[in-house]
This record gives C-alpha cells, sequence and structure tokens, in this order.
C-alpha cells in the first residue's frame, strides 16, 4: 500500500486466501520481538460464534496484508485480541483505521457496551493512540506478558455516536 493512501479495510470472513493471508501475517508477528499467539490459536478464536475481524489489504482476495484487527465478543462487551500491522506498513493509520472499523462494527450491535483490551506498559506508542481513540485506564495486570512486564487494561465505551452508515 503506499504510504499516502487511505487503508483499505475488509471484514474476515473466514475464505480460503484470507485464512493464507492470515497464516502468513502469523509469521511475521511470531519472529518478532514481541510474540503473539500461534496461527492455530488465532483461527480457533476467530471461529467463535460472533467473533470479529478487518483486515488491510490492497484487496479481498491480497494474500499479503498490512495489519488486522481481531475481537471476541461477549454479550455486553468485546476483548481486542489483537491489532497488529506489518513493520514495513506503519506509521500510515492503519491500526487507527482498523481499530475505528471494529468501534463502528460493534456499535451497529445490541447491547455492546464498551471493547476492553491489554497494552503492555512499556508501550507508549500504542497507549498514545489508544489515548486518542478514547480508551480510559481501568486496571493492571501485574507480570501479565510472559516476560513478566505488567498491562495496562484500557475500556472504551461504545456508544449511539459510534454508530455510521456502511
Amino acid at each position: 500500500m503506499p504510504a499516502d493512501a487511505e487503508p483499505r479495510l475488509h471484514a474476515f470472513t473466514r475464505t480460503e486466501p484470507e485464512i493464507i493471508a492470515l497464516k502468513e501475517l502469523c509469521h511475521i508477528w511470531q519472529t518478532g520481538p514481541q510474540r503473539f499467539w500461534d496461527f492455530d490459536t488465532v483461527l480457533h478464536a476467530l471461529a467463535r460464534p460472533g467473533n470479529i475481524g478487518f483486515y488491510a489489504a490492497a484487496s479481498a482476495a491480497s494474500e499479503s496484508w498490512d495489519g488486522v484487527v481481531l475481537a471476541d465478543v461477549g454479550p455486553f462487551t468485546a476483548d481486542l485480541l489483537y491489532v497488529y500491522v506489518t513493520p514495513a506498513s506503519r506509521r500510515r493509520g492503519i491500526a487507527r483505521a482498523l481499530l475505528t472499523r471494529l468501534v463502528h462494527e460493534l456499535a451497529r450491535r445490541d447491547g455492546i457496551e464498551a471493547l476492553l483490551l491489554e497494552v503492555r506498559a512499556s508501550n507508549v506508542q500504542a497507549q498514545r493512540l489508544y489515548h486518542e481513540l478514547d480508551f480510559v485506564p481501568v486496571g493492571r495486570r501485574k507480570a501479565y506478558y510472559s516476560d513478566g512486564e505488567d498491562a495496562l487494561v484500557l475500556r472504551r465505551a461504545i456508544g449511539a455516536e459510534d454508530v455510521i452508515d456502511a
């Protein structure tokens, strides 16, 4: 995706090309300094009823994604499982676009009151983005990550003002 282009977002619908692209993205994030869930765990989480995901890519059939957002949706809240942007695609507004799209989709669902997430206490850049998107701190999980780092728990209220026409 060109640096000045608007991210093209697509709903994750579990097609074969999407699963292949998700597997490749999982491989990329598994090779980085901060390990995330493996592909099978991510795919299993997305298979639960009501869970949603969106990805940024040149087209819905693209085998190369710039980023992804995945959420576990319950009856009243959603938990952000992942927001990940490839290193080559960072600082282009992709994470912001993915999170905004997720919030809009959650607002269209009956009963969803909030989106919750955990973020590394040291990840100031992500915390800044979350703050700009109206997330507020609500807690701290001591030694949450495998390396012993704490996680900050953030919450964003979901309301009628978040609904947009799709």
